[in-house]
């Protein structure tokens, strides 16, 4: 009987509550923990997990928890007060990664019409905007993705 399926997955929730809690120890959100550990022992840093059909299945898994864990934290009434934080910073951060990452595009030789279009996929892969206020400390419901 083969168990690999298994020993993948306690891998990663023993690694996972291992970085987890020592982030919640510097006041950091678990989420980062997460995405941490599947960068780290993913097929292609560190290379403790194989890549392979088990290990897809468990990031479809991992991003299916990641969109309900941001979905239960949404509030329509935060997002309203924060409106100045998430359009206004979030804008910019959008505009200023689409163009540098645009830029970088164009310096390797792509025309600048698809260096642009790069730059924007880098953008809204990666923003993400973190808001800690007195009222609402840092932990799971500050990441608005």
């Amino acid at each position: 009987m083969d168990h690999t399926a298994l020993n993948e997955g306690l891998t990663l929730l023993a690694i996972s509550l291992l970085v987890v809690w020592v982030l919640k120890r510097i006041k950091l959100p678990p989420i980062l923990g997460y995405l941490f550990v599947g960068v780290l022992v993913g097929p292609y840093s560190l290379g403790w997990l194989p890549e392979g059909e088990h290990i897809k299945t468990l990031a479809e898994i991992g991003v299916v928890f990641l969109l309900f864990m941001v979905g239960l934290e949404f509030s329509l009434s935060r997002l309203i007060a924060m409106r100045a934080t998430v359009f206004g910073l979030g804008s910019c951060q959008v505009v200023i990664s689409t163009l540098s990452g645009g830029f970088i595009a164009w310096l390797t030789g792509i025309e600048w019409q698809a260096a642009l279009v790069v730059g924007g996929a880098l953008a809204l892969s990666s923003t993400a905007i973190v808001a800690c206020t007195p009222s609402a400390p840092c932990g799971p419901t500050s990441l608005i993705v």
